[in-house]
């Protein structure tokens, strides 16, 4: 089954912005991943 980053970043109870900081990248290219509005590396 797929899951959404959105569903598992949600159920570790983790923001977008705690999220980015722990990828090293922006909270805004994060929100564009959750979003489908770019590519994962």
């Amino acid at each position: 089954m797929k899951k959404s980053l959105t569903e598992l970043r949600s159920r570790k109870n983790i923001t977008q912005a705690e999220m980015a900081e722990i990828l090293g990248i922006l909270i805004s290219t994060y929100n564009m991943y959750e979003h489908g509005q770019r590519k994962i590396p």
